[in-house]
């Protein structure tokens, strides 16, 4: 359980502005009063719920945590208008796998054969976390982008549409799915530009773009 407060520590204040306004940034600029109180709240709640996370499964919490970063990150290079939404879209995307057996998540995560029963257990965790919000008031966009997050970028055959003309679900699962594998690459001990690499020669698979962009940032 080492680590696990630094994913509980307490929550910045009401405006979240030492989290999110870097210098030159202004993410929530331009948002009426009511939107600014639900970005505001919804962080605040999906922090909340990464930390349960980290305690009910520290390895779920630990890459939720990297994901987010990458994101965030990704987010600002895009320029991506409300990017808290995609923020929000990374705190809650792992959240399915809590319904996959522990056992299975591990190998999954290790890259293991599986048999195809839970094969489908696994590819179903975005769904199943889609479903887990369907309540949530105003979260109809950010649970599109956690249902869509292992999409392909295209299917043989077609050619990728370019990520600005996509509409912004797509867009926000195209991210994920872009950030979640190479922070999964990352946890298997593949190095950072092998990991780049790896993922640039499958444009099929994960957005050129997206990917090109994660190599200027860095990664995490």
């Amino acid at each position: 359980m080492d680590g696990i407060p630094s994913l509980i520590e307490p929550l910045p204040g009401p405006t979240l502005a030492p989290h999110w306004q870097p210098p030159g940034a202004r993410p929530f600029e331009g948002l009426a009063v009511e939107d600014l109180v639900t970005a505001g709240v919804l962080l605040d709640v999906t922090r909340v719920l990464g930390g349960l996370l980290g305690l009910a499964r520290p390895a779920l919490g630990f890459r939720t945590e990297a994901v987010t970063r990458l994101v965030r990150q990704m987010a600002e290079a895009l320029d991506l208008k409300r990017p808290w939404e995609f923020e929000v879209a990374a705190r809650l995307s792992q959240i399915g796998w809590l319904t996959v057996p522990t056992e299975t998540h591990t190998r999954a995560m290790r890259g293991d054969s599986l048999p195809e029963d839970e094969w489908r257990a696994v590819a179903s965790h975005p769904l199943i976390a889609r479903d887990l919000l369907a309540e949530v008031r105003r979260l109809d966009g950010v649970r599109e982008m956690i249902a869509r997050q292992l999409e392909p970028c295209a299917v043989d055959g077609e050619r990728p549409v370019p990520f600005d003309r996509r509409d912004r679900a797509t867009q926000g699962g195209h991210l994920l799915h872009v950030c979640v594998d190479y922070v999964t690459l990352r946890e298997r001990g593949v190095a950072p530009l092998a990991a780049l690499d790896q993922m640039a020669s499958q444009p099929l698979e994960y957005d050129p773009a997206l990917v090109a962009r994660l190599r200027t940032i860095g990664g995490v």
